[in-house]
């Protein structure tokens, strides 16, 4: 997600929330639909309440954790090699001189590949980078 639209949370709250909504980082903003959008609403909402009320950034449920046999697990792919939900490998890549993870299993990615354009038929390479697309 362009940090120019979904801006405030950071990069742990980012990485975590579209985790927790499932949703993969490569999917625009304006392809999310309503319930994918409902899903990050809420776990944004939820999170950065969790944040505030504990003092830190706690994304895990507690009851989730010690169902997965650890107890102590803060967050599920932020800075991670494996997932903390299914063990698998997640992945990570720059975008935007920010640090995206994700674990494909948990968030599949867009038919696509998610490049910016790709929705409406336009090529990266016609899309100068600086450009800022705005749907409301």
């Amino acid at each position: 997600m362009d940090q120019a639209f979904f801006c405030g949370p950071g990069n742990i709250y980012r990485a975590e929330i579209l985790f927790k909504a499932g949703v993969h980082p490569n999917i625009l903003g304006r392809d999310l639909g309503r319930e994918r959008f409902d899903r990050v609403w809420y776990h944004t909402v939820d999170l950065l309440q969790r944040g505030f009320v504990q003092g830190s950034i706690l994304t895990v449920d507690p009851a989730e954790a010690a169902a997965l046999g650890n107890p102590r697990l803060r967050r599920y792919i932020y800075n991670s090699e494996k997932c903390g939900r299914c063990q698998g490998k997640v992945q990570s890549w720059d975008m935007s001189s920010r640090t995206c993870y994700a674990c494909p299993a948990c968030q599949p990615p867009p038919a696509d590949g998610g490049d910016f354009g790709a929705t409406k038929g336009i090529s990266a390479a016609e899309t100068p980078g600086d450009v800022k697309v705005f749907v409301s």
